[in-house]
């Protein structure tokens, strides 16, 4: 992530489907904390996964919320971070090989 061209951050959340109910939020969030954040967590990781395709070669790093997801966060999004802070989310970065 020296090079910010190389790179983009996303920002995973809990979604719910237009004409959805509070159900379907509550299941979500219980779905990415449970099989996503606890699991990393838990591993102290952060999940990789090695793309080749016709556009080039990729890495794409999921971070539960940790220091590092935090700091980078609080860098380019601020207000974003605290907005999200008691929402379960995941910090998405994809960066050229």
């Amino acid at each position: 992530m020296e090079n910010e061209d190389e790179y983009c951050m996303l920002l995973a959340l809990p979604a719910i489907p237009e004409g959805g109910s509070q159900a379907e939020e509550l299941a979500q969030r219980s779905t990415l904390r449970t099989a996503f954040i606890t699991y990393l967590q838990l591993k102290q990781a952060a999940g990789i996964i090695n793309i080749d395709g016709p556009q080039g070669s990729y890495v794409v790093h999921i971070f539960p919320p940790c220091d590092f997801a935090n700091e980078n966060m609080a860098r380019i999004a601020p207000d974003l971070l605290s907005a999200v802070a008691e929402v379960p989310h995941l910090v998405i970065v994809i960066a050229t090989c």
